[in-house]
């Protein structure tokens, strides 16, 4: 195919730019799950040594340019460090549901046991009334305490077996029913226990165990007080009715706060990409999501999302459009065109731009594209005024050539990590070569500035 040309450039700095980019979202997604390890006291140094691997081998890939690896591989990288992010908060909240249970099955026991006090016309421990009375929030330390304090209330309850008026035999017959087994504490009974609680309490076990896990404890605080002053309530009817207003109010609370995450998340791929970029107006908006963030303000985030999305759109746009110029030029430079300085900022001005070999004053290569230089048609065009008499054979032949020539180029180009796909050629002659009246020579250019200088042109 060696007609009129339409091509796609993908050049090594637009690649570049794509995959620093995708290198700092990973760096953000470590950091990000190191700081949700660390708050759940899941960070150590297989974790952190593994994290490491992962920056070292995408760093690797980049040095070496293996681009589309990188960027496949990063991919792979982000998502799963979200897996595991996700994970660790999964077993955050399900350790806080579990101990919760745990709690409250307890708090139960408490109460069953002052009840057999009560029917048994005793006096239930005060240490007893007090575990009854304990808030849900206590740390394991206390539970530990509480569970010691309700197996000395079993004993109490529970006489004291005697072997007394039993044979010699029927001890030992005894014993050997009893070999292998062992007794089980309260606590242990507490375990194996299914939870006493409906599913509206069940709802809200599951909501609570969330808050505590993954709020901060101020914020968990006023709605963990309320969940303990119900169960206090002696009116079932009301403490269901306030259980019922609690579950909405951590749901929507719980809500809210996944709705900021996701926010955050999104705000930090952003301020990854703009950091890569570098530009001035790039990191300043990138400081301001910085900000945003640091500070939990959220409220402007649809401003910052519209901004950032302009601010990449618009400087990897002029980035790609320029890199890809000036590859093709540079290509062209090295097969002996003439290639000014200039020509660049003239080709994103003006959307066309000829070039020729120094001498050349019958045919050159037209260069279209527009302002962001996506696609390109590469041409072969003839002077309106040509030394020689053009007709269709020499202009054939003259397409044939540059055919070569825009082979070569495409090997070049591929040599310094730009692609060039081919998204549509015409066979030689299937469209006449199309004319065009030449600007003049760097030649004639510098001798119409030195006449206008009144200087002397050396040849």
């Amino acid at each position: 195919m060696s007609g009129p040309k339409v091509v796609r450039i993908v050049t090594r700095e637009e690649l570049e730019a794509i995959c620093r980019g995708y290198l700092q979202l990973v760096d953000d997604a470590v950091e990000e799950l190191k700081r949700c390890a660390k708050r759940h006291e899941v960070l150590d140094e297989t974790l952190t040594t593994g994290l490491e691997q992962r920056r070292t081998a995408l760093k690797q890939m980049f040095t070496r340019e293996r681009w589309s690896d990188l960027q496949k591989q990063a991919q792979q990288d982000v998502s799963f460090l979200k897996s595991e992010l996700d994970r660790i908060r999964a077993q955050a909240v399900a350790a806080a549901e579990a101990a919760r249970s745990k709690r409250r099955r307890t708090e139960e026991a408490a109460r069953t046991l002052i009840s057999a006090f009560e029917a048994s016309g005793r006096e239930p421990p005060r240490n007893l009334l007090d575990v009854a009375s304990t808030p849900l929030s206590v740390d394991e330390s206390a539970l530990a305490g509480m569970q010691s304090v309700l197996n000395d209330a079993l004993r109490q309850l529970t006489p004291t077996s005697t072997q007394t008026g039993l044979s010699a035999a029927q001890r030992e017959f005894a014993g050997r029913l009893g070999a292998g087994e062992s007794g089980r504490s309260l606590t242990e009974w507490l375990a194996s226990q299914p939870a006493g609680s409906n599913e509206r309490d069940a709802r809200l076990e599951t909501l609570l165990a969330e808050l505590e896990a993954l709020d901060e404890a101020e914020a968990a605080r006023p709605f963990l007080a309320r969940a303990t002053a119900i169960s206090a309530e002696p009116s079932s009817s009301r403490r269901a009715l306030l259980t019922d207003s609690l579950v909405l109010d951590v749901a929507a609370h719980c809500k809210a706060r996944r709705e900021r995450e996701a926010t955050a998340a999104k705000l930090r791929e952003f301020r990854s990409e703009l950091i890569a970029l570098g530009s001035p107006a790039a990191r300043d908006l990138g400081n301001r999501i910085s900000e945003a963030l640091e500070s939990d303000r959220l409220d402007g985030a649809e401003a910052l999302f519209r901004g950032a999305r302009e601010r990449l759109e618009a400087e990897m746009r002029e980035l790609a459009a320029a890199a890809r110029r000036q590859a093709v030029l540079g290509g062209l430079a090295e097969l002996g065109y003439e290639v000014r300085e200039s020509m660049a900022t003239a080709w994103s001005k003006n959307g066309r731009l000829v070039v020729r070999k120094p001498g050349a004053t019958d045919y050159g290569v037209e260069l279209g594209a527009p302002a962001d230089a996506a696609k390109m048609q590469v041409r072969l065009v003839g002077s309106d005024r040509p030394s020689s008499a053009r007709d269709v054979h020499r202009d054939r032949d003259m397409e044939t050539s540059w055919c070569t020539e825009f082979q070569q180029l495409r090997e070049l180009l591929t040599e310094r990590g730009t692609d060039v796909v081919m998204e549509r050629a015409l066979e030689p002659g299937a469209q006449s070569v199309k004319t065009v009246t030449f600007e003049s020579s760097g030649v004639d250019e510098r001798e119409e500035t030195a006449r206008t200088l009144g200087l002397r042109t050396l040849r």
